[in-house]
C-alpha cells in the first residue's frame, strides 16, 4: 500500500512538472525564428543557384509546417461559431497565397530564380499567417504573446488588409490626354458612382465600374476583380509595378491578361509616396 502511494504520488509530480514546464506558443515561435535564421545564413552563403532553390523551399517548408500544427491545435479550442470564420479567411488567405507566388514569379518565368523567388514568396506570406494564428491561439489559452512593432510592419507589409492595398491605389488619374478619360479609385461613399453595399469603387469615365464586391483576390501591390457577364467572367487586374507604373489589364481567365494591351497604364511615381513601401524588395 505503501509503494502504491509513493507511485501516484510520482505520477502527480511528473503531471505538475510538465504542465508547470510546458513550452508557451511565445518559445514555440522564437525557436522556429531561430531555425530560420539557420537557413537564412546558409542561403545567403550558398552560391548554386540549385541549391538556393533547395534551400529556400527548405525555409518554406519551415514556416508552414509550423501553419499546419497552429491550425490543428486552433481548430480543436474554439467553437464552431468560430471555426466557420477562421475556414472562411484560412480559404481566403490560400487564394491570396497562391496569388502572390504566381505574381512574383511572373517576372522571372522561365528562369532558375524563379523558384528561389517563389520559394521566398510563400515563406513570407506564411510566416505572416503564422504570427496571426499564434496570437489567436495564445489568446485563447490565456497567454501573453507579444508581437514587436517591428514584426508588426513586417506582417502588413507582406500580407496587407484589402484596405491597404485600395490605398495605394487611392486617387484619381487622368489616363489618356486626348480623350479626357480618368479612372479613379475612391472609397464608395465618397464617390459618385459608388457601388452599393461595398467599401471602394473603382470607376473608368469610359463605362467600367468595378468594386471590392467584385474581388476575385489580392496581393500587396495588385488587385484581381473578377465580373460574370452572359455566362463568361472576365477578369481584372490593378497592379504597381517596379517602375511605379499602375496598369490595369483584362483578359477571360488569369492566364488570358493582355499586358501589351492594357486598358490602361499610368506612371503615378510623382504622385504617390506610399507606393514605395509597397514595392517588392527582396535581399536574396
Amino acid at each position: 500500500m505503501k509503494k502504491r502511494k509513493i507511485t501516484i504520488l510520482s505520477i502527480i509530480f511528473i503531471l505538475f512538472f510538465n504542465i508547470c514546464h510546458a513550452e508557451s506558443i511565445q518559445e514555440e515561435i522564437t525557436k522556429i525564428e531561430k531555425e530560420a535564421d539557420n537557413y537564412k545564413f546558409t542561403l545567403e552563403n550558398t552560391e548554386p543557384q540549385q541549391y538556393k532553390n533547395i534551400i529556400s523551399y527548405e525555409l518554406y517548408l519551415l514556416w508552414d509546417n509550423e501553419l499546419n500544427s497552429l491550425w490543428k491545435r486552433l481548430f480543436k479550442e474554439v467553437n464552431t461559431t468560430e471555426k466557420k470564420k477562421l475556414l472562411i479567411q484560412q480559404k481566403e488567405w490560400i487564394n491570396r497565397k497562391k496569388e502572390n507566388i504566381k505574381i512574383a514569379g511572373q517576372p522571372y518565368e522561365g528562369g532558375s530564380i524563379q523558384s528561389l523567388v517563389c520559394n521566398i514568396r510563400a515563406m513570407e506570406m506564411t510566416k505572416a499567417r503564422v504570427y496571426i494564428l499564434a496570437k489567436y491561439l495564445a489568446h485563447i489559452r490565456k497567454e501573453s504573446f507579444i508581437i514587436s512593432n517591428e514584426t508588426k510592419e513586417w506582417i502588413d507589409y507582406e500580407d496587407p488588409s484589402l484596405d491597404n492595398v485600395f490605398e495605394l491605389f487611392e486617387g484619381c488619374w487622368k489616363i489618356y490626354e486626348k480623350t479626357g478619360n480618368y479612372i479613379c479609385i475612391e472609397r464608395s461613399n465618397m464617390s459618385f458612382y459608388g457601388v452599393e453595399g461595398s467599401n471602394w469603387t473603382l470607376w473608368i469615365s469610359d463605362g467600367i465600374v468595378l468594386s471590392d464586391l467584385d474581388i476575385y483576390s489580392y496581393t500587396k501591390d495588385s488587385i484581381i476583380f473578377k465580373v460574370s457577364n452572359k455566362d463568361k467572367n472576365i477578369f481584372y487586374q490593378l497592379s504597381v509595378n517596379i517602375d511605379y507604373s499602375m496598369v490595369l489589364v483584362f483578359g477571360n481567365s488569369l492566364e488570358d491578361f493582355d499586358r501589351n494591351n492594357a486598358i490602361f497604364s499610368y506612371d503615378f511615381k510623382e504622385n504617390s509616396k506610399k507606393l514605395e513601401k509597397f514595392i517588392e524588395k527582396s535581399n536574396y
